[in-house]
């Protein structure tokens, strides 16, 4: 599908702007639908003559090649009061409604009931046709910007950093302060809350996860609200002795539970049980972030990128990481400095890296005379490349995180044309072996490289397989 990345969606005033402050446009959300449709929702920043802040919603619909549908950009959501009011931080995905198929939804934060320090969530189902005539209402004549929206979940508390997905609409829900007696000081109950939009009023809004802390708390303590398509996931901080930023995750109806102790991860991204992370770099003095893949089903982190750096500003480095499905494994890209020369260290040039992870499947068993075979394969087809059988230990992280680690090499093999392997190997003791497969991945990313169409497929490991040996 081509698309034009060149193209503006909108110029930056809109009537009633002060045209001597020029509007920005900021915070796009993006959903193709089909192979040709394509929105795009924005936040419009502007000043009053009275030099008021006033941010509405606009949305841009065209064609993948960035035509735009007539009649587009146009205003859709503006708050209803006389003085401006803010509408912001918009997230645009579809979610999964009950006997209703996927509905086109957009979440935002709202100032029009409690003002900007406490905003609230709102959402639009841009889906919905309540006259049956195949307009969507978004569409319809009588559609009105001033009054478009439902709030989620009414609190005098703020509620942030909506994400829309298949389970709903998630977002990070300040309310509940209480007094603590075992501190004695005021304590916040910072949340995680989901809602499933049914029709254009009615709600189901819950608590998912909660965890109170002293007021003020040093910021937030919940980030990177990511929906799936049988819960979410997010990061939190302050729960485990000892521990960072951490990945959690939770199943619809389902208590919260900890993904995996990755030492205080600073962003992420999922696509089903496959996650991306930041994860400072062991050996930096500096703190220079790494991307790393996790995968839910083998419990086990590889990197993606893990290049150490010594620039003044590490936190710009590999940044910004997203993940998606792709022919047999995982696309990642992430925002990367390592092409920037002669810049501002607090501000360096970024460019857009990506990556495959592939998949390595393992399967064995047993002959007679206790020869053990395994079988791998790896996708997409990467004949001609090594894979390895290795060993290593098992151990559990606060409780019931699994960790496996210290692996060494048994064996190696060269995938054949159909990219698989075999493996044949007698233990020498008796006792349990933790056993995988590891995929060391074709030549990485070299600095400077101009050869931008190519994907570099990075190192995978399989799932471990517990081997008792009697």
């Amino acid at each position: 599908m081509a698309c034009n990345l060149t193209k503006r969606v909108a110029w930056s005033l809109h009537p009633g702007a002060y045209p001597a402050v020029p509007g920005e446009q900021v915070e796009p959300t993006v959903l193709v639908c089909g192979s040709h449709r394509v929105l795009i929702i924005y936040t419009q920043a502007d000043r009053t003559q009275a030099g008021q802040l006033d941010e509405d919603l606009w949305i841009w619909e065209g064609d993948s090649v960035g035509h735009a549908a007539a009649g587009f950009p146009r205003l859709l959501v503006q708050g209803p009061s006389a003085s401006p009011t803010l509408q912001y931080a918009p997230s645009l995905g579809r979610v999964s409604e009950s006997g209703s198929g996927k509905h086109i939804v957009l979440a935002w934060q709202d100032t029009r009931d409690n003002g900007p320090a406490a905003p609230q969530i709102y959402l639009l189902d841009l889906s919905l046709d309540s006259n049956g005539n195949g307009t969507p209402d978004y569409k319809e004549h009588g559609f009105d910007p001033k009054t478009a929206g439902v709030r989620v979940a009414a609190s005098a508390a703020p509620q942030l950093h909506p994400a829309v997905g298949s389970s709903g609409v998630w977002w990070d829900d300040w309310r509940g302060s209480i007094n603590s007696r075992r501190v004695g000081r005021a304590t916040s109950v910072e949340a995680v809350w989901r809602c499933m939009p049914h029709g254009a009023v009615t709600l189901d809004s819950r608590q998912v996860w909660a965890q109170s802390q002293p007021t003020p708390a040093g910021g937030a303590s919940i980030s990177s609200l990511r929906p799936t398509t049988i819960g979410g996931t997010w990061l939190a901080r302050g729960h485990w002795a000892g521990s960072g930023w951490e990945p959690l995750a939770a199943l619809i109806d389902r208590p919260a539970r900890l993904v995996t102790v990755l030492h205080a991860p600073g962003e992420l991204d999922t696509s089903g049980d496959r996650y991306v992370l930041t994860n400072e770099h062991s050996s930096s003095a500096n703190g220079d972030p790494d991307v790393l893949y996790y995968d839910a089903t083998t419990h086990q982190a590889v990197p993606v990128c893990d290049v150490s750096r010594t620039l003044a500003a590490p936190s710009d480095l590999e940044r910004r990481p997203a993940i998606c499905g792709a022919p047999g494994g995982s696309r990642v890209v992430w925002q990367d400095a390592r092409l920037s020369s002669g810049f501002d260290p607090q501000q360096p040039a970024t460019s857009v890296f990506q990556a495959l992870v592939p998949t390595v499947s393992i399967d064995g068993m047993v002959d007679a005379g206790g020869v053990i075979r395994f079988f791998t394969h790896v996708t997409p087809n990467e004949a001609g490349h090594m894979v390895r059988l290795e060993t290593g230990k098992k151990s559990t992280l606060y409780g019931s995180v699994p960790w496996y680690h210290d692996f060494t090499v048994v064996q190696k093999q060269t995938l054949s044309a159909r990219s698989q392997a075999r493996f044949r190997w007698t233990p020498g003791r008796r006792g349990t072996y933790w056993v995988r497969v590891s995929f060391v991945g074709e030549p990485g990313y070299a600095d400077g490289a101009t050869n931008l169409a190519y994907v570099p497929h990075i190192a995978n490991v399989s799932e471990v397989i517990k081997l008792v040996v009697h």
